[in-house]
């Protein structure tokens, strides 16, 4: 297996906010050819607690949307994806 490069370092976010993990770090491992991609920060108990929150008050706040505004939030997200896919996205040749 190789290492994984710096620039294939990923981070935790947060509510919108890079989450500091100063903890260890974990390979992420392609299931394809078994080589290291990047690396995933363990993220400490406190940072967990506050992604739970967020995502709890994010469900409080959105579970009476309805399915068609469900569905616009999804299709918007897949356009600013497909915006942002080159930015997101550096294959190595």
């Amino acid at each position: 297996m190789s290492s994984p490069t710096p620039s294939s370092s990923l981070h935790n976010f947060v509510h919108g906010r890079a989450a500091a993990s100063p903890g260890a770090r974990i390979p992420l491992v392609s299931p394809i050819d078994l080589e290291v991609v990047a690396e995933i920060p363990e993220a400490p108990l406190d940072v967990v607690d506050i992604a739970v929150d967020v995502a709890s008050a994010a469900y409080a706040m959105h579970r009476g949307s309805t399915v068609a505004q469900r569905s616009k939030w999804l299709r918007e997200a897949a356009a600013g994806l497909e915006r942002e896919l080159p930015a997101l996205v550096v294959l190595d040749e």
